[in-house]
């Protein structure tokens, strides 16, 4: 991305954490983090990437009700904004954390294992 896009994008991130955590009064709209924006070349789309606390049902429901406040965002947006033209926003759940959280549990899951082994128990043989 140019410096251009980057600064754009730091200012809508901005701007859109400050209006979802301050300004949005939709009971349900969770605990929402923008972890990162992607503005295009022309900055007439900018995707904001989300991470939602919560069970899947609370995360899913949050996301919809995210994706319908969008335009309402927008608005709010467009005069803190110093350009021709605010980009349409989209949303994009970023599940980063939650595939890291797994994969340590797999790393986690496999030194458990290598230990017992070394330790002489198998643990693929069920006795204690």
């Amino acid at each position: 991305m140019s410096k251009r896009t980057d600064m754009v994008a730091q200012l809508i991130q901005r701007e859109a954490s400050a209006i979802i955590q301050h300004e949005l009064g939709d009971p349900h709209i969770g605990f929402v983090t923008i972890t990162d924006v992607k503005v295009s070349p022309d900055l007439r789309h900018a995707d904001l990437y989300v991470s939602v606390l919560g069970a899947s049902a609370e995360v899913a429901d949050t996301l919809k009700h995210l994706k319908r406040a969008l335009g309402y965002i927008r608005r709010l947006i467009a005069p803190r904004l110093d350009l021709r033209y605010v980009p349409r926003l989209g949303i994009v759940h970023d599940d980063t954390e939650l595939k890291a959280e797994r994969i340590e549990r797999l790393i986690d899951d496999l030194h458990g294992d290598a230990g017992e082994r070394e330790s002489g128990q198998d643990p693929r043989d069920g006795s204690d």
